[in-house]
């Protein structure tokens, strides 16, 4: 018991001394106006780093990267297109006649809903 009384009185006197200790320190004043430029300054970077921030590329050489890999897309699909013929100018009935082809659509085959009135 003789040994937690001495333990208790030792950290007793270590919280005071750190007490006094803080009693001597002076409070730190900030100048006028720090905290409306810190709140001014938190919300130019809330602005600069928005929600798409991230979607945005961030750098000038993946923006380059990105142009070039668009652009690099673009001949390919152009020089496929001429190699294999140009692509066939058609009216509007050819191409629902083909997409009704393409998808079993003929009229035979649809099922006639009766339609409530």
């Amino acid at each position: 018991m003789k040994k937690d009384d001495g333990r208790e009185k030792m950290i007793e006197r270590e919280v005071e001394k750190t007490i006094r200790c803080l009693d001597d320190v002076k409070a730190i004043k900030s100048s006028t106006g720090f905290i409306d430029r810190l709140e001014a300054r938190l919300e130019d970077i809330k602005s600069r780093h928005s929600v798409w921030s991230g979607v945005v590329l961030p750098k000038i050489g993946l923006r380059l990267a990105f142009l070039i890999l668009i652009v690099a897309a673009n001949v390919y699909s152009a020089s496929v297109v001429l190699r294999n013929g140009s692509v066939e100018a058609t009216d509007r009935q050819t191409i629902i006649e083909r997409i009704a082809t393409e998808y079993d659509l003929i009229e035979e085959n649809l099922v006639q809903y009766p339609v409530a009135r």
